[in-house]
């Protein structure tokens, strides 16, 4: 099973709007709150879409799932499942993957880990196109209504990471253009 979140707040920014709900950071993910879920489970093969009203049937998914496949997944939507009530444990981290084979450790630490391994950056060089959107617009475009785009962008990361995930044998690194070795 592959997924992603997408948040329902805004993470606080140098001009924030008056009219949006902030949460405390990037830690704070009880907060964020979950805006939508987007899972492809491959024995059903088919994807779905989780809001606040079956969020429980996301959990019935996840416990269905032998594989559960994200990108920053471990660091990111893990936490931001578990602070609002889900229990989810990624078995395969793509950028977790991606940074050990461009030698670096699979969790982020700063002065260790370098950056140019977003899943835009991994979908241009690998795929030919990049996503729909930015991940940061995605809370102020739930508070504002336009949700059929956040639940777009959400389906299209997952789209995109599926790709990914069945190509990670001969994935290419954005930075250098050479494969990646991945376990």
């Amino acid at each position: 099973m592959i997924y992603d979140c997408e948040i329902a707040r805004c993470i606080p920014n140098n001009e924030p709007s008056p009219d949006l709900e902030y949460c405390q950071g990037w830690k704070d993910f009880s907060g964020m709150g979950i805006s939508v879920i987007c899972a492809y489970s491959s024995w059903q093969e088919r994807y779905h879409i989780y809001l606040e009203d079956n969020l429980a049937e996301f959990q019935a998914l996840i416990n269905q799932a032998e594989e559960i496949i994200g990108f920053n997944s471990i660091a990111f939507d893990d936490q931001l499942c578990a602070a609002n009530g889900l229990h989810v444990k990624t078995t395969y981290d793509l950028l977790c993957h991606v940074r050990v084979a461009a030698g670096m450790p699979p969790n982020y630490i700063k002065g260790k880990t370098r950056g140019g391994y977003s899943l835009e950056q991994l979908a241009r060089v690998n795929l030919g196109y990049g996503k729909s959107g930015k991940g940061e617009l995605a809370p102020e475009l739930w508070q504002r209504g336009k949700r059929g785009q956040v639940i777009d962008y959400c389906m299209g990361d997952v789209s995109i990471l599926k790709k990914l995930y069945q190509q990670r044998s001969r994935l290419l690194d954005p930075t250098n253009g050479k494969i990646l070795t991945l376990d």
